[in-house]
């Protein structure tokens, strides 16, 4: 019985709970000799619900604690690339970068000490589709941006809703609850009839769809708006993401749905959009309205449809509403024929030119001008910010429960920006770094981190943030001896070759020949200094260390070192001894 348990868990939950979708249909439950007075012993009734919370919560460890491991991000990355390939369209990848950066960066939303940061691709699969893996790997196919004709509002839609899967970690919770529910079934259903095991089946399908996954992809859809409203991008994205997604296939009891109907969620979208602007914009088909008074109704583009023209436009007004306390701030005004308003941000332009285009300018402003009459009148803003309060309570709460200085975040937050700079990625050890400095841990733990955004800033280019946070690490730990080798290598790049010798004099004395490409730092900052004999000094004892790695070496002196007789090759560029530095 437990082996049968095992196996079922094994491929019902885990072959389809990489990503949030939907899981695999429950095997046919097995069958057994009935059990002696099943029916009246307690013990048997209470088995299954002990077995199946214990299962539940051994799911949701194991999912939890396997989405926090970068390695397995890491896993999950290129198995998606080599099972639907890497899109290499500069355009798709440009843009979702963008968004993605945009909701990390500016978004409202908090993110568990047990969950990793975000990393994405664009894959070459062409139907409307994205998901996000319990590991928080994004994937998005380029079927959905060419759909989207690579918008970034209608884009920022569809990549909210997938991080607020991995913020809510939701794929751990649906496995866990898959788990819990078909553990128990299993025993409960022990000796009953084959046809009792076979609606079981059906039932714990359906289930999973409407109890389990469309719950959670409503939260996704709500939670998401929220999210992309909050980073800046058109409200109306959302409504206008939905117009163009597929049409809900047709379900069954047998075949049941795990996502919300489209018609559902361009009618949720519709209401999420007018809501954030506190009512006033509402969108009637392809008609906008203001109050409900009819503004513009909008035709086909070689772009966009109407719908979605209309939806962009009301979420312009939306987004005015929410970020404008007082009509004052909308700051109409002539521009020469042109009456402008708001600020300079791209959401707004479509809005403005549609105004003075129609010729409504002045009947506009009067409708605005109302509203926010009315809202005083109606104490209406007091009202709807009640649907973001709760939510905005719970980001501030999960936050400071990610930055308190407990022995577990602390813990967490090491490990995994050790592990992402052991991998050469940088950027996402910085991100663990600035969590770990939240948690004020020790100045050991402190210098590391300091450490780590130094590192991060030179791979981008930032020079003199990677001094200031170099010097950082090395005040609060002097032994932290790497950090001289990459402070040499930062003074370097500012075209300071004398602080970068001294970093490296400094080196040798804590970890005297430990890196072998201090000698690359130093020949550096000598042929900066015109110092021709000494830089050839120190690349060729680089070259006899790092015989296969010359390419670290500049041509000219390595051209003239290997015509002494010392014996390199250029390598690979992945490995400059024992000192990795790549990304």
């Amino acid at each position: 019985m437990k082996k049968n348990l095992k196996k079922r868990i094994k491929v019902g939950v885990i072959a389809g709970c990489f990503s949030l979708g939907a899981f695999l249909a429950p095997q046919a439950l097995p069958v057994t000799a009935p059990v002696a007075e099943a029916a009246v012993n307690p013990i048997a009734v209470l088995n299954p619900i002990f077995t199946g919370a214990m299962m539940h919560d051994l799911y949701l460890k194991m999912y939890i604690a396997n989405g926090n491991l970068p390695e397995i991000q890491e896993k999950h990355l290129k198995e998606n690339m080599g099972k639907a390939g890497q899109c290499l369209d500069v355009r798709a990848n440009t843009v979702v970068s963008d968004v993605m950066q945009k909701l990390i960066d500016n978004g409202e939303y908090a993110m568990k000490a047990t969950s990793l940061p975000f990393r994405w691709r664009v894959n070459n699969d062409k139907s409307f589709n994205a998901s996000c893996y319990y590991s928080d790997y994004v994937t998005v196919n380029i079927g959905c941006i060419n759909a989207l004709h690579y918008n970034h509002d209608e884009l920022a839609a569809v990549l909210s809703h997938e991080m607020i899967h991995g913020l809510c970690q939701h794929t751990a919770n649906t496995a866990a609850d898959v788990a819990g529910t078909n553990a128990a079934l299993n025993l409960f259903l022990e000796g009953r009839a084959d046809w009792i095991n076979q609606v079981a089946v059906i039932l714990e399908r359906y289930n999973t769809a409407k109890n389990y996954t469309l719950p959670r992809e409503n939260e996704a859809d709500e939670m998401g708006f929220y999210l992309m409203a909050s980073a800046g991008f058109n409200p109306g994205g959302f409504p206008a993401a939905m117009s163009k997604m597929p049409p809900s296939p047709s379900e069954s009891i047998f075949n049941p749905d795990d996502h919300p109907e489209q018609k559902h969620r361009w009618e949720k979208g519709l209401k999420l959009m007018s809501d954030y602007g506190y009512g006033h914009a509402t969108v009637d088909g392809a008609t906008v309205l203001l109050d409900g008074t009819p503004l513009f109704t909008m035709t086909a583009d070689d772009t966009y449809s109407g719908v979605e023209r209309a939806c962009f436009l009301a979420g312009a007004i939306a987004k005015g509403f929410h970020d404008n306390r007082f009509s004052s701030t909308w700051f109409f005004h002539k521009e020469g024929e042109r009456t402008d308003f708001l600020t300079d941000d791209e959401v707004y332009k479509p809005l403005k030119d549609a105004v003075n285009e129609a010729n409504i300018a002045e009947k506009f402003e009067e409708l605005v001008t109302t509203a926010y009459s009315n809202d005083v009148k109606n104490q209406a803003r007091g009202k709807y910010d009640k649907t973001y309060y709760e939510l905005r309570k719970k980001i501030k709460e999960e936050k400071q429960k990610a930055s308190e200085p407990t022995k577990e975040n602390i813990s967490t937050y090491t490990e995994k920006c050790s592990k992402y700079g052991s991998m050469g990625l940088a950027g996402m050890a910085a991100y663990e770094a600035e969590r770990l400095l939240k948690c004020n841990p020790n100045n050991e733990l402190q210098a590391f981190a300091h450490g780590q955004l130094g590192w991060a800033a030179f791979k981008k280019g930032e020079y003199e943030k990677s001094v200031d946070e170099h010097e950082k690490a090395l005040a609060l730990n002097p032994n932290n001896e790497w950090n001289y080798l990459r402070l040499g290598m930062a003074h370097n790049a500012l075209g300071n070759p004398q602080a970068a010798l001294e970093d490296i004099e400094n080196l040798e004395k804590s970890a005297p020949g430990k890196y072998s490409y201090s000698y690359v730092v130093k020949g550096n900052a000598y042929d900066a200094l015109n110092d021709h004999a000494s830089a050839k000094s120190a690349f060729a004892a680089y070259m006899l260390v790092e015989p296969n790695n010359a390419s670290y070496v500049p041509e000219s002196y390595r051209n003239e070192i290997a015509s002494e007789g010392v014996e390199t090759s250029l390598g690979t560029g992945e490995n400059v001894g024992v000192y990795e530095y790549n990304e």
